[in-house]
């Protein structure tokens, strides 16, 4: 029986482009979501079906088996509520936590993931089933790219944007993006020997906007917690990491901080393996960037429940008012650095699929392929 497969996404189109003739060659049936014009040109350039949204499922009479997200962004959250009100199965993708990784479930990513609360115990006994889906390889598309002409790029980009927005508006973000830069290459900042490491989160990513309850804007952490910071490790820095997607979209009072916050210690652009690498303790908000610290084997501490939070290794704050005593407790903490390594490699082992989807590989698409036709059993 032909399985009819839906690939809801409006990015990584290399990765979805690929997978959706790799699908189409192994007698799937499959659609993309209607899309911008320079994603509708790439549909029509390699022959893809597409439907525009869930409006047009019933009138088309077409019936799903499966819906293929990338994350779950605001203009796909009409889908999903219709998967799940008609009993159509779903599983998503999202970017790494680790190096060379997405993440791929059946419930969504990040902290609705459907291990992220299980307990550490249960997920150290879960299994995962080996893909004994046999695919001829041959069938499996790797080389297609996403290209549209020059020409095409540039009436959708004016045909959407008006000459004040791209000759004003884009020009002084490209002038605060290289001064950013500049200003950050230029400084001569060396990192503390002890310090507390905060990165910074994206100002409207999903886990800020749903998900974090203590913290809605990222300078809330020194307004917060500073004084206390400094009362449980008085003799450390604090180091303050901007996230990359938030420069030149959000422009922090960075000289009146550090006037008020004497022992902040601000970075730009800065290597974050780097920082992980000789930082004594983490703080972050709910965010990914804990489970890298953790790889590391670094005392974490996350501001409100996080992806796979409920485990020995990390504090969690629920309530400003703990914060004082989560921290001491963090300091006070022994980590058995090879345990951390098992469940990180647990973890991994069981979520992510390895091998980053700018390069990816055959297994990349198999291995999703193998995901689909678990799904699609069960």
């Amino acid at each position: 029986m032909v399985k009819t497969i839906w690939l809801s996404s409006l990015w990584r189109l290399d990765l979805f482009l690929n997978l959706y003739k790799s699908l189409e060659n192994l007698w799937y049936r499959v659609y993309f979501i209607w899309g911008r014009p320079r994603v509708n040109k790439l549909y029509k350039k390699y022959n893809c079906k597409y439907i525009e949204d869930e409006k047009k499922i019933e009138k088309k009479k077409i019936k799903f088996d499966l819906v293929l997200f990338w994350n779950w962004l605001d203009d796909l959250e009409n889908i999903v509520n219709y998967c799940k009100n008609n009993g159509i199965k779903t599983l998503f993708l999202e970017n790494w936590y680790l190096l060379n990784t997405i993440q791929i479930d059946n419930k969504w990513v990040n902290l609705k993931n459907s291990i992220s609360q299980k307990t550490y115990e249960e997920v150290l006994n879960l299994k995962k089933k080996d893909c004994n889906l046999k695919i001829d390889q041959d069938k499996i598309v790797t080389n297609l790219k996403f290209n549209v002409s020059l020409k095409d790029y540039i009436l959708w980009f004016f045909s959407y944007k008006t000459i004040k927005w791209v000759f004003v508006e884009l020009l002084n973000k490209l002038y605060k993006f290289c001064k950013s830069k500049t200003l950050a290459k230029n400084s001569n900042i060396d990192l503390p020997d002890k310090y507390v490491f905060i990165p910074f989160q994206v100002h409207d990513d999903t886990q800020i906007r749903y998900y974090s309850p203590i913290i809605k804007k990222m300078t809330d952490i020194l307004d917060f917690f500073y004084t206390d910071i400094k009362k449980v490790f008085p003799s450390y820095k604090i180091v303050i990491k901007e996230h990359p997607m938030d420069l030149c979209r959000i422009k922090y009072p960075v000289k009146e901080l550090k006037n008020k916050y004497k022992d902040i210690i601000w970075l730009k652009w800065w290597n974050i393996d780097e920082i992980f690498d000789n930082a004594d303790y983490v703080i972050t908000i709910n965010s990914s960037v804990w489970f890298q610290a953790l790889s590391k084997c670094k005392k974490v501490l996350i501001l409100w429940q996080a992806l796979y939070s409920n485990n020995p290794f990390v504090e969690v704050v629920k309530d400003k008012d703990e914060f004082k005593q989560k921290l001491i407790n963090l300091k006070n903490k022994q980590i058995n650095c090879n345990e951390v390594k098992k469940y990180i490699e647990k973890i991994s082992d069981l979520i992510f699929i390895k091998w980053w989807l700018n390069s990816f590989e055959k297994k990349t698409i198999k291995e999703i392929i193998c995901r689909i036709e678990k799904e699609l059993k069960n």
